[in-house]
């Protein structure tokens, strides 16, 4: 589109916030969190196995330690955490997990032993536990930069995990001994046997099921919002393109949009006159029009959208309407005769009409109907084969010519510009199109393939009247403000959509 805003498009963190917070989308977000952690929860429980952990500190000095006025030099004690870590290479070494299993296989049966370990057997039939095995279930390391080591063995049996506690902390000393000249390390206190598990930690792993549940959904309707290429709201448009919005329509009781789904019509209904936000939205549209209208010398008004179901036939009656009661001597005409709409909304028969006028059926004066308001009308009448063929008949503009000499305005409802080219044929009669987006539904490329065409048949959008905006698509619920401040007005006397 010609007028599209090359610049950057913002992101609205409070249109976010605003649109997050609705009933349907929190109940979800805490639906799905209370599922992942109910998941997480029985995962944990019923498929993780449980762990034991027995502990031992144990403290690591060096020999060469003088003691001076009972204070300890600061080189021992850094010496001494340099043992520490020299420890924790010898402890882990193969030898060491060699002779633990040994040990474990001298002092326990095989069966309690295949509760932590997995067993193997050598080439000549004699059952050893893998060191691979053993080195993975003992966790050493140095507590906070100081001279104490801590041991810690985690394996599926509370026994096994104590017994290779103790076996470590037998172990070690004479280990040391041996490799450190000058080191020594000896176990404070005694390893116990584990009176619960250490893991899995149900609670935990249930919070942070809830917790990713609840972020994932988060994530997943910010990013359905940002992605979202519906037409919502006028702050949103003029953020994409510099076309005027005429009017935004918010979504009224009695309009029919009972659904959200592209192609859905609405009923019959015309709006509630006595809804005050759906009165000033109205009378801001035909004040608009009538601007268009006068900036563009123009008398014929076309109404049309992209797609079926944006309501651009409620449009048309209200937009009618209203002018009618304005300046007076107004013509809504229904050229949508494919799929006509008029006479249903305003109660009308359909026996004859502009199908009728163009073909000669009928005169023009004995076609125009009145409604009860005074507005005359012109239904789309029987629908021929060839409806594209008489739209772009001399017929046509002499039917055009008459309707603009005898009526100061004249209102024109053509069908959707995606479907069918109607709406494109009858283009030259107006300075534009008048475009209904309804909200959540019309996409922008929806809009922007409309535009496209037009452009084909030297036309334009001249302006866009958003239908059926609700509460959670009003920018920072500005209706709510209106009702608040200047619902008392509407109920004085404003009772009627004028300008």
């Amino acid at each position: 589109m010609d007028n599209y805003n090359e610049n950057e498009i913002n992101i609205d963190i409070g249109l976010i916030l605003v649109k997050l917070c609705n009933f349907k989308t929190i109940r979800n977000i805490i639906i799905l969190g209370a599922v992942c952690g109910i998941c997480a929860f029985s995962f944990s429980k019923f498929c993780i196995p449980e762990q034991f952990t027995s502990q031992v500190y144990m403290y690591v000095n060096n020999n060469a330690v003088v003691t001076t006025g009972g204070k300890v030099e600061i080189n021992d004690i850094n010496a001494s955490q340099k043992i520490v870590e020299s420890c924790i290479v010898i402890l882990k070494d193969n030898v060491v997990m060699e002779e633990i299993g040994n040990m474990l296989l001298e002092n326990y049966n095989i069966n309690e032993i295949n509760k932590a370990f997995t067993t193997e057997t050598d080439k000549d039939g004699k059952i050893y536990i893998p060191v691979s095995e053993i080195s993975r279930t003992i966790n050493l390391s140095g507590v906070n930069e100081t001279e104490v080591l801590n041991v810690s063995v985690t394996t599926k049996s509370p026994e096994i995990s104590l017994a290779v506690c103790e076996y470590v902390a037998d172990i070690a000393p004479e280990m040391v001994k041996r490799v450190i000249d000058g080191g020594r390390i000896e176990a404070i206190g005694a390893p116990r046997l584990p009176e619960s598990k250490s893991s899995p930690n149900n609670t935990k792993n249930c919070m942070v099921g809830v917790f990713t549940g609840v972020f994932v959904s988060l994530a997943y309707y910010v990013l359905r919002i940002l992605l979202d290429n519906k037409i919502k709201n006028s702050e949103e448009f003029n953020q994409r393109y510099d076309i005027p919005v005429f009017a935004e329509i918010p979504l009224y009781k009695n309009s029919g949009f009972t659904g959200r789904k592209r192609g859905k019509s609405a009923d019959n209904n015309l709006p509630d006159a006595e809804s005050f936000p759906v009165v000033e939205a109205y009378n801001s549209l035909c004040s608009n029009i009538l601007f268009s209208c006068r900036a563009n010398d123009c008398k014929v008004i076309i109404v049309s959208s992209s797609e079926a179901g944006a309501g651009k036939s409620t449009i048309a009656c209200r937009i009618a309407e209203s002018l009618n009661n304005i300046v007076g001597n107004v013509l809504l005409v229904d050229c949508d005769m494919r799929k006509p709409n008029i006479h249903k909304k305003l109660k009308k028969e359909n026996k004859r009409g502009l199908s009728s006028v163009l073909n000669g059926m009928a005169d023009f004066d004995n076609t125009v109907v009145k409604d009860k308001n005074g507005l005359s009308v012109i239904t789309a009448g029987p629908t021929p084969s060839n409806v594209a063929e008489i739209l772009s008949s001399k017929y046509m503009d002499e039917f055009i010519e008459k309707c603009v000499q005898k009526f100061s305005y004249v209102i024109i409802d053509t069908p959707p510009v995606n479907i069918v080219n109607d709406a494109s044929i009858l283009t030259k009669y107006g300075a534009g199109v008048t475009f209904v987006a309804r909200s959540g539904i019309t996409r922008y490329k929806d809009m922007e393939r409309a535009a496209e065409t037009l452009k084909l048949v030297d036309s334009k959008i001249t302006g866009v009247v958003i239908n059926g905006v609700t509460a959670e698509n009003v920018y920072y619920s500005r209706y709510k403000y209106y009702n608040s401040e200047y619902g008392s007005a509407a109920k004085d006397g404003a009772n009627k959509i004028n300008v």
